[in-house]
């Protein structure tokens, strides 16, 4: 399994952040992050410094990571029917995606999107 399927899409992970930052809550740590060098957006196993990187760096959440921030949120995540499925118990939508760190990643954006955490 690539790297790019254990964690949060680009596209996900840059809107946790900005909804984080809006919100004025703490962007949490992760082991990874997807970065804009020169133009070329990679995804890299530590925390760049300041200087390597030149648009963005965002942090690329994996399922373990999402886990621990929604760990207060009664949060069921399953496999079935070729992807995985993401749910508030009896509380919001299902979220599905093709990794873990997605479906996950896309209830946490619905959570901050709604004031519910």
């Amino acid at each position: 399994m690539q790297l790019e399927d254990q964690v949060t899409s680009l596209e996900t992970s840059k809107k946790i952040n900005n909804l984080l930052v809006e919100q004025g809550q703490e962007v949490p740590e992760s082991l990874f992050h997807w970065v804009d060098f020169n133009g070329e957006v990679t995804l890299i196993g530590d925390k760049p410094q300041e200087r390597t990187f030149k648009s963005f760096q965002y942090p690329a959440y994996t399922a373990s990571e999402l886990g621990e921030m929604l760990k207060e949120y009664e949060i069921e995540t399953i496999w079935g029917n070729g992807q995985w499925q993401c749910y508030q118990t009896l509380k919001s939508e299902n979220f599905y995606a093709d990794t873990e760190a997605e479906a996950r990643g896309k209830l946490l954006i619905y959570l901050l999107e709604n004031n519910l955490m």
